[in-house]
């Protein structure tokens, strides 16, 4: 993975929900933003473009890296041969254990070559993937057909996702003690950020003197945990 393509992704997503948060906050308060705020928010928004930008020239620039990669490795873009895993001139690929791809990056970019509207199709390419693509008289997809042949396969590490940077999400759980076979909350009942239902449905107003405001109470729920 493309190291610096993930932090400009995540520098994205973190400003675009900071900008969220910013919003959320003067609904949420019933009030227009301070000056202060708007040349806040109207910089985040010039950011994010300049992010976004970034963001498209490090995957054109990928882009562009896997083309020269296939290139050095000899994949002929005429389509005039299969490559030089081709031993045979007539359809020599099916021999093939690769079916005429150099690499894993050849065969993506064929499939991205294909799957783009437009581009214009090599061949060679078109015929590999067609071959790989066709069913066969047994087939892994159909349990009768083969696919009950084929063992499952088990990796003996337990995959440990959440705690691994940069999606480790266990700095942002809290820890609670748990005695009994269950952990009740008691909590207010919002169950939606539209006016009226924040806060379980306490509202506020700006008022002037003397009006009257309508009447709110808040409401209450209680969430259990159990295994």
């Amino acid at each position: 993975m493309n190291k610096r393509l993930v932090k400009l992704q995540e520098e994205h997503t973190a400003l675009l929900a900071q900008m969220r948060e910013s919003l959320d906050l003067l609904d949420t308060e019933s009030r227009e933003p301070t000056e202060d705020e708007q040349t806040a928010y109207a910089a985040s928004e010039a950011k994010i473009e300049t992010l976004a930008t970034k963001i498209e020239q490090e995957k054109k620039l990928q882009t562009q890296e896997l083309q020269a990669k296939v290139v050095q490795v000899g994949l002929d873009t005429t389509g005039d041969n299969l490559g030089d895993n081709i031993n045979s001139q007539t359809e020599g690929f099916e021999k093939d254990p690769k079916v005429g791809f150099k690499d894993f990056g050849t065969f993506a970019l064929a499939v991205q070559r294909a799957m783009t509207p437009g581009a214009e199709p090599i061949v060679a390419d078109t015929q590999r993937l067609n071959y790989l693509a066709a069913a066969t008289s047994m087939q892994a997809a159909i349990g009768s057909q083969g696919g009950f042949l084929l063992p499952q396969t088990f990796n003996l590490a337990i995959w440990d996702g959440m705690h691994k940077d940069p999606d480790n999400l266990m700095t942002m759980c809290d820890n609670y003690t748990v005695e009994g076979e269950s952990l009740t909350f008691n909590a207010n009942a919002e169950t939606s950020r539209a006016t009226g239902s924040r806060y379980g449905a306490i509202q506020a107003y700006w008022l002037s003197e003397a009006q009257q405001k309508d009447h709110s109470k808040v409401l209450f729920r209680q969430i259990k945990i159990e295994p």
